[in-house]
């Protein structure tokens, strides 16, 4: 009997240890979504070059120094590289509308500092000084539910390309 207690209380402990590990592995591919959910509000996680994220839904695309896109999203996803070899400023005019959940749009520099262009729904124009090197424009978002449009006015001294 005082052995059978043992044996459970042994698996009970492997049991809790084999959920734990499966839930904090970030190269679970099955328990993705839940490393994405603890993205929104960790800059350290935000401004990595790697990118992480659910869609339910994706429809638009970037290009000609523009992005229209409609989702459903969960996660972070670099949309643009921004380079330039001497410090500069670019234009971004921006128009989101969200209807559920959390979503921002932010610039990371080369050295991973983070500029918020705008959270939730909203509409604007931001001029953002750019260091030298290569920035990235990422969306961010929470169970976000919505669409963004973004236009960048920039001048010959900046290379924008889409990913």
């Amino acid at each position: 009997m005082k052995n059978r207690k043992v044996w459970i209380l042994i698996v009970f402990i492997i049991l809790i240890a084999a959920v734990s590990f499966i839930l904090n592995n970030p190269f679970s591919g099955i328990f993705n979504s839940y490393n994405v959910n603890r993205i929104y509000d960790n800059e350290s996680k935000i401004s990595e070059d790697s990118d992480s994220y659910n869609y339910m839904t994706r429809r638009g695309e970037s290009r000609d120094n523009q992005t229209k896109l409609e989702f459903v999203l969960t996660g972070m996803e670099t949309l643009w590289d921004i380079t330039v070899n001497e410090e500069a400023s670019i234009e971004i005019e921006y128009n989101s509308v969200i209807e559920k959940g959390k979503l921002k749009v932010v610039l990371i520099s080369p050295s991973n500092n983070i500029t918020n262009i705008f959270e939730q729904s909203q509409s604007g124009v931001k001029e953002i000084k750019l260091e030298p090197g290569t920035s990235r424009i990422k969306i961010v978002g929470l169970d976000a539910v919505g669409n963004i449009q973004l236009k960048f006015k920039k001048d010959e001294l900046i290379e924008l390309k889409a990913r």
